[in-house]
């Protein structure tokens, strides 16, 4: 609890409160009630609630005494952290005067606001009368005003340390001291002032510069208001801030958007089927691992290729013989995992696995016949890999051989029928014997019939997904158990992009 102003009655720098206790007589009291607050001549010591008012507006921190338990968030915790007023030129802040007290050692980029010295603080009368006498007509509020007053009179002692810094404060353009100090009576004045330890002043002044782009911040959070204080006027210098995070944003976005894009791109160059594999191993399946040594083998062979390439077989013949070796030795052991792998996944059912798959393998049917490559080729734009990846589907389901073996044959018929039909056109242009005429009507029977060829292929594909959808629908009622699912979803996304290419 402080008892006593922090300066001494001789070091006071403003006595125009003598008055009020030196003279007794009928003139002195006809001069107390012209008497008013030092510095404010609207302000009158007899009106009681106007200077309570104006003490309370002038030293209230509402805002950063809700903030004070979260300073820490945004400044460094110490008193001291003031630099002086020297300082701040250093730092290229111009110091712009404020009266409002929550903005006092508040900086934002190229500037900092500080607060004058209003001078009834400079008066030893003052501190006796109204902030440390028992009987103070500031009543409650007396204690917080005390507090506030001595934690910003404690920031001078920081702010003005040198010479330097009362020369820039007795500026005419900013005239934080009143005029006619000298420097010797300022030091005198505050040389008590770092005394003021931290429990008697408020929480806000136990830190001591704080940004403003911070406290605007964490207002939105701990206060729940727009802003701590506005510092853009004008709509264009706010959404000017915004500028370097929209540009931000849309240049990460623009990289993520073209690097899919070069994925999708390279990814149409292989077969979905080889996709959805990859994508597959890439998880923590039964699988990945087999892959990755298959693929760490592969890199081994192709390593071990390009030393050979490199070494003179001539010139460095013992260690050509031996990357000879070693390169056999790694290709051996990958054709064998390969093999193992295919023979593992494609390995064919026996007779009850196939009635207790009936389901499953005639989805399985279904897709096989589908992604023939002709009719793969007209429906989906399938690829011959496609071909190529169901073979061991068809040796994996065994069943329905007859069907694909058909599905072949006519094929082959239609190819064999295309082929005449144009081998007949080629022998009519090399014999020469028929003219342009007969070359056309050969080109429109060739198209005649394969035109008949595709639309058998496409009622014959109708027909299959027709039945596939019934038996599927059947067994779902009937709640048979169907096993290997992962086959037949993936058959199912094949026959559902070919039922919507039809």
């Amino acid at each position: 609890m402080v008892e006593r102003p922090p300066f001494r009655k001789t070091d006071q720098l403003n006595n125009g409160l003598e008055v009020v206790e030196t003279e007794e007589d009928e003139k002195s009291q006809w001069q107390l009630h012209q008497i008013y607050l030092p510095g404010h001549p609207r302000i009158a010591l007899n009106n009681t609630s106007r200077l309570r008012t104006f003490l309370v507006r002038e030293f209230d921190l509402a805002d950063l005494e809700r903030l004070a338990p979260h300073l820490w968030m945004m400044t460094m915790q110490s008193h001291a952290n003031i630099s002086p007023l020297h300082r701040q030129r250093v730092k290229g802040r111009d110091i712009i005067l404020t009266e409002d007290p929550r903005l006092h050692l508040v900086w934002y980029y190229n500037r900092i606001y500080l607060k004058p010295l209003p001078k009834y603080l400079l008066s030893y009368t003052f501190w006796e009368k109204y902030l440390l006498s028992s009987t103070s007509p500031l009543g409650v509020q007396q204690e917080a005003i005390r507090r506030a007053a001595l934690g910003y009179l404690r920031t001078y002692y920081y702010l003005i340390k040198h010479e330097s810094d009362f020369r820039v404060a007795t500026n005419k353009d900013l005239c934080l001291i009143p005029e006619g100090v000298s420097w010797e009576q300022f030091c005198n004045f505050s040389s008590a002032f770092d005394l003021i330890q931290d429990s008697d002043v408020s929480e806000r002044y136990n830190y001591g510069e704080i940004r403003l782009s911070r406290l605007n911040l964490y207002s939105k959070i701990f206060l729940f208001k727009r802003h701590f204080q506005r510092v853009n006027a004008q709509y264009g210098d706010y959404f000017a801030r915004f500028y370097g995070s929209f540009l931000f944003t849309f240049g990460v976005f623009s990289v993520l958007l073209n690097a899919m894009q070069v994925e999708m791109a390279s990814g149409q160059l292989l077969p979905s089927s080889q996709r959805l594999w990859i994508i597959y191993n890439k998880l923590p399946t039964s699988t990945s691992a087999g892959v990755k040594s298959q693929t760490d083998l592969r890199r081994e062979v192709v390593r071990l290729k390009r030393e050979m390439n490199a070494k003179s077989s001539q010139d460095q013949f013992a260690k050509w013989v031996k990357l000879e070796r070693q390169h056999d030795k790694a290709l051996a052991e990958y054709d064998q995992i390969k093999l193992l792998r295919q023979r593992r996944i494609y390995r064919p059912l026996d007779r009850d696995q196939r009635v207790a798959l009936l389901p499953t393998i005639l989805v399985c049917q279904a897709g096989h016949v589908l992604a023939a490559e002709r009719l793969g080729t007209w429906i989906c734009g399938m690829n011959s890999g496609v071909s190529q990846s169901t073979d061991g589907q068809r040796e994996h389901t065994g069943l329905g051989a007859s069907m694909w073996n058909g599905g072949e044959t006519g094929e082959r018929s239609d190819s064999s029928s295309v082929g005449s039909d144009t081998g007949e056109y080629d022998g009519f242009r090399e014999s020469g014997e028929a003219g342009d005429e007969d070359g056309r009507q050969g080109r429109q029977h060739g198209e005649r019939a394969r035109g008949e060829s595709r639309r058998e292929e496409r009622a014959l594909a109708i027909s299959i997904l027709s039945f596939t959808y019934t038996i599927m629908t059947l067994c779902l009622k009937r709640r048979v158990q169907i096993a290997t699912t992962s086959s037949i979803v993936s058959h199912l996304i094949d026959a559902r992009s070919v039922w919507l290419a039809l």
